[in-house]
Formats: structure tokens, sequence, C-alpha cells
């Protein structure tokens, strides 16, 4: 499971062997520095109480008791596979351990194997891909921070794989060398490169054919920064960082908007954007720091001094340079950040500039 931020577990029992396992299973994962309580759901109306309170996204339940209960408790709230937190089951003495809601996208199966490690007992998983043993794409996606374009798509994409036991995936050859796949490739999953679309859609070459031709299927996926395009399956990695430079006082409307207008113009998916940049005289800059919470990344900002050792070449601006002590701040910021290579150079307008970048990414198999 992927750590990289705090995760919430909120568990709840109904017996005093629950609460010795409950205390077990609090332990595991607080000492690995999840944010992790065990509360008793005994008495009237308490554990509907809790699953009310704790059925968020961001949480993981567990329940130790009967399957029953956690039935009847997340009933009423359960909304999308999108959406839904991880819940899972356990018997009091950690014998069965049943991920019921959120089996990929939130990770319960993942927790059911992790807890059933520790306890010695079997996670009892039913979601078809685990069981044969194949890629599930919505995991690979949620573990490399993928969106998934369409979920309806990656259902049928799961339904064919179990089907047809092989798949493939396209990456287009424009991002060749920054998004890398990990080792361990399943053996159903074959990865064709293909040529990066345009405006007017994909090229004649015959990876293209292959893709969207009459020879496509249900089991392509297109792994790509790129908009998608509604003619598969498109995973899109997190894998660009986005400069921006502004005059003071610039409004967050006006920021998005023109972000918008450049990602749209490049045919890049606000999706990959995974970080904004900027020089450190905006880090106060309240137009930035909004854009960054509406779109929920991290706003990073450098010193000039920083930005001015960033080697490569540039677009040039005398007028910056006498302001802030940097001749530019986009471009250089992106750079700063991790960026591999520059996707789009510097884009101005009204006050703004904008360049955007992308890193290196290495995908990783389940």
């Amino acid at each position: 499971m992927d750590n990289s931020q705090k995760k919430i577990i909120r568990i709840i029992y109904f017996t005093e062997a629950g609460g010795v396992l409950a205390e077990r299973i609090r332990s595991f994962y607080g000492d690995r520095g999840f944010d992790v309580t065990a509360s008793s759901g005994k008495g009237k109306g308490i554990y509907k109480a809790w699953t009310e309170e704790n059925f968020q996204t961001d949480k993981a339940l567990i329940f130790i008791g009967a399957c029953g209960i956690a039935v009847r408790a997340i009933a009423p709230f359960v909304r999308s596979k999108k959406t839904d937190p991880a819940v899972i089951v356990c018997d009091e003495k950690g014998n069965y351990i049943i991920p019921i809601l959120s089996g990929h996208i939130g990770e319960a199966n993942a927790y059911a194997r992790e807890i059933a490690s520790f306890t010695g007992g079997q996670a009892v998983l039913t979601t078809a891909t685990d069981v044969n043993h194949l890629l599930a794409v919505d995991v690979f996606a949620t573990e490399n921070g993928m969106h998934i374009s369409d979920m309806l798509q990656a259902k049928d994409f799961s339904s064919a794989l179990l089907q047809e036991r092989k798949a493939r995936f396209f990456l287009p050859r424009a991002y060749r060398g920054d998004i890398l796949f990990g080792e361990g490739q399943p053996e159903e999953i074959e990865i064709i490169e293909c040529e990066s679309r345009d405006p007017a859609g994909f090229g004649e070459g015959n990876s293209e054919k292959l893709l969207f031709g009459s020879e496509s299927r249900a089991t392509d996926c297109l792994i790509s920064p790129e908009i998608p395009s509604g003619q598969c399956l498109q995973l899109i990695p997190s894998c660009l960082l986005v400069g921006i430079g502004c005059r003071r006082g610039k409004g967050k409307e006006e920021l998005s908007s023109f972000l918008k207008e450049v990602l749209d113009k490049e045919r890049l998916s606000l999706y990959g954007l995974s970080e904004i940049c900027s020089v450190d005289v905006k880090k106060d800059e309240a137009g930035l720091i909004a854009l960054s919470r509406e779109l929920g990344l991290p706003f990073r900002t450098f010193s000039a001094e920083s930005l001015r050792e960033v080697k490569g070449e540039f677009t040039a601006s005398t007028f910056v340079k006498s302001q802030i002590g940097v001749d530019n701040v986009c471009e250089r910021s992106v750079m700063a950040a991790g960026a591999k290579r520059l996707l789009v150079s510097k884009q101005a307008k009204n006050g703004m500039t904008i360049a955007v970048g992308i890193k290196e990414t290495v995908l990783k198999w389940q």
C-alpha cells in the first residue's frame, strides 16, 4: 500500500475479544504512522452514528463483528466506488478478513491482506480480477496516482480482460523516456507505443489503427497526460508540473482561465497536473494560493537565487529580472521542481506567464 500520505483508519468492535483485536490492529497501523482509533459499538444506535460520522472518502472503516451489522450500517451512505471509503469486516478472532466495499480504489482488499498477514487469518477476496490473479486496472491507477477517464470503461476493461486474458497498454511516443513502467509487468499486459494525439486525432500508424480502428477492443488502455479521447479507457498520470508567474493582484478566475486555455491548446489534461510552482516572492499571492486550493495541488515556490542556478535555455525577460532578480519564473520554476523537460515553453497573457514540464514517472505494477 502507498503510505506517502497519512491515512485514516477507524475501527469499531462489539465484544471484549473484538476489543483485543481492535487494539492489535490499532497498534499495527499506528506504529506505521497511520491515524487510527478504535471505538466500542456497544449501546443502542452507537454503531449507526459512528458510521455516519466516519463514512468519508479519506478513511478506511473496520468492523470487528458480524457482516450483517456492517452492511446495515453502511447501506444508507453507499454512493460510488470512486468516493466510497474502504470497508472491512473481521471476526473477533481475526480468522477471516472480508473487504465488503471499495476493494480496489479504496484499497479494502489491500487492508484485508495486511490484516490477515499479522493475525494469521485469511483475506476473503471476491473481486474477479483478484480471484483470477489478473491486473486490477483501478488498483493500478490508484497506486500510481492516475486519474481514470471513465469508470464504466474501466469496468468494461476488467470484464474483457477476464474473458480474453490479455490487454494492450498504449503509450504515446512523445512521452517515451518520461513515463516508464517498473519491473514485474504482468504476462497479460502488452505495452505498445503509438503516436501522440493532435487536435485532428491519432495518426495513420499501425498502432493507431489497432487502437481505434476495426481491431480495437475493450482491453485497450491509453496511458497519457493528454485530454481523454473518449474512445477507450485512459489513465492519466499526475506527471505534469506547471510554472506560473504573474503581476501582483491577479485573481484566481483569471489565472484559472489562462491555465485551462494553455492546457486545452496543448491537448493536456488538467488531471495530469501534480504541482504549481513559482518564485518565492509569490508565496503569498492570493490568486495563486486560491488556484492551488481549487485544483487540490501543492503550491511550491523557489528563491530567485535557486532559480538562477537552474541549468538550461529559458525565455528571458529583462523586465522580470529587474523586478525580482531572475530572468524567467515559469520555465525555471518548473525545472527547479524536478521536471525532466519542458513540454510547453513560456506562454504570456495580460501579465501572466505559464510553462508546463513533465517529470519522470515510473508506474508500478501491483
